[in-house]
């Protein structure tokens, strides 16, 4: 009672007080990033090695184990998973629940490099932590009846890549499908046997010379200079004119030893879209960032672009999460309207007074605006758990403050007091407590089954074996509108 009193003198700073929670909720809830997923942390790292074209049986003991060994020197592993197929090896540690994942991370990406050197030189290894921001939020496709799979392929990743990536909360972009071009030496063996040349010979000059060496500085006119010495191959007559050594001759040049062509890669991945060969797009975003304000991102750059797509490209959306998070503010938006007005029509309907039911109107979204205020300050995101707990709970505000309401204005008509808004809130107080403890008794008792009759009175009656299930806040409440 003192609490209610306190709190009924000191009404003006409560009201404040309210209003800059509701503010500030307002305000973080505008700026919170946007995910179709909540920000949950696995205690994962997936460890993932590519070797080319190794042999499966060749790859389990110079790469699988190696890694596995390594990986198991990590503190607070619990056991490590992994698959090894032709030329790749993919490697789950599992952690324990209370394991800082970023230390884990960094401590695995270390012991990865240190046995670096014992592993295959062509083998590439990436290290990731497994959350939810590690799966693409946005896909599109690139397809053309005019350009071919490999200049779709050089689009995508030399011109659209790094036009993705200026895009804030933008963590990677992925490309899938189409061909790369490569430049392939169908050597003469005839040519080889005569100079007594190796196919590794042949390798081992492409690689000395296609690099660029740093020969020292130059001192004049009182600068330094560096000295570049390159032999990168810049197209097909180029890579034709790398030398090779030959023992007891002159060297040889790639066009002696065969023939020189340009051709696609070989590729073992077919991507399509609308009936079509397409290149993927995905995009991957920081765990941070709003999926959202990403796909906005990226529907703005085509619109201050529109030169950006070349003649007879089409640009298609295959996958797009920032739909799904649009619909669900949308619905959660839908609900807290439908909600007030339900609340506000009722509330006129059955009490005709302003005042409260501006009261349990304004009750809903003030209770929304704080709820955002908690998840910016518990970190959290907008996702769809979170829509969905506040889409449910509206229901229960609702409910709640039409009950509320309506048991104080019912008090405030008996004028039990001179004071009607503390003897409301004493009085709803032990009828809520009233109220619990005849649920927990019908509960126990039996299955709630409806009465068969309820009837009016002052006080109100019941018939039925029930008769114990119905609080007497409802009989009040009957017995002022039956």
């Amino acid at each position: 009672m003192k609490l209610i009193a306190s709190a009924h003198q000191r009404a003006a700073g409560l009201f404040l007080f309210l209003v800059i929670l509701a503010v500030a909720g307002a305000y973080e809830a505008a700026s919170l990033p946007s995910a179709i997923f909540p920000s949950v942390t696995f205690p994962q790292v997936k460890v993932i090695a590519d070797v080319g074209d190794e042999p499966a049986a060749q790859m389990m003991p110079t790469v699988t184990r190696v890694l596995e060994e390594a990986i198991l020197r990590v503190p607070g592993i619990t056991i490590v998973r992994s698959t090894t197929a032709r030329g790749s090896s993919e490697m789950t540690a599992e952690f324990t629940w209370n394991t800082d994942m970023q230390v884990a991370l960094a401590r695995v990406q270390a012991e990865t490099q240190r046995i670096r050197p014992d592993l295959p030189p062509q083998a590439r290894i990436e290290v990731e932590w497994m959350n939810t921001a590690t799966f693409p939020i946005q896909g599109y496709a690139l397809t053309s009846s005019t350009l071919t799979q490999a200049q779709l392929w050089d689009f995508a990743q030399y011109t659209l890549k790094p036009a993705f990536v200026r895009i804030p909360g933008v963590a990677q972009v992925q490309i899938q499908g189409g061909r790369q071009r490569e430049f392939q030496v169908r050597l003469n063996r005839a040519s080889l046997v005569g100079r007594q040349l190796a196919i590794s010979d042949v390798v081992q000059a492409v690689e000395a010379n296609n690099d660029v060496v740093s020969t020292g500085l130059t001192e004049r006119n009182h600068e330094l200079y560096l000295t570049l010495v390159t032999g990168r191959v810049s197209g097909l007559d180029s890579l034709a004119q790398i030398a090779v050594p030959v023992k007891g001759g002159s060297p040889a040049t790639l066009a002696d030893l065969g023939q020189v062509a340009v051709a696609d890669a070989i590729s073992y991945v077919r991507t399509t879209a609308d009936g079509q060969n397409a290149v993927l797009v995905n995009i991957v975003r920081q765990p941070s960032a709003s999926t959202v304000a990403i796909a906005d991102g990226i529907t703005q750059l085509f619109g201050s672009q529109p030169d950006l797509l070349p003649k007879g490209v089409r640009w298609s959306n295959f996958y797009d999460q920032a739909r799904f998070v649009s619909d669900s503010v949308t619905g959660a938006r839908d609900a807290i309207i439908i909600g007030v007005v339900l609340a506000a029509v009722i509330l006129l309907l059955f009490l005709r007074n302003w005042r409260f039911t501006l009261i349990a109107v304004a009750a809903i979204p003030i209770t929304v605006a704080i709820v955002g205020l908690a998840l910016g300050i518990a970190g959290q995101t907008i996702n769809l758990m979170t829509l969905a707990g506040i889409a449910a709970a509206l229901g229960l505000i609702a409910d709640d403050a039409i009950v509320v309401i309506e048991n104080i204005d019912t008090h405030h008509r008996r004028a039990l007091t001179d004071d009607p808004t503390e003897s409301g809130a004493a009085e709803l107080r032990r009828e809520g407590s009233q109220r619990a403890r005849d649920s927990r008794l019908s509960f126990r008792r039996r299955p709630f089954r409806p009465p068969r009759l309820v009837g009016g009175g002052h006080h109100g009656r019941a018939t039925g074996r029930d008769v114990s299930a119905i609080p007497k806040h409802w009989n009040g409440f009957f017995a002022e509108h039956g």
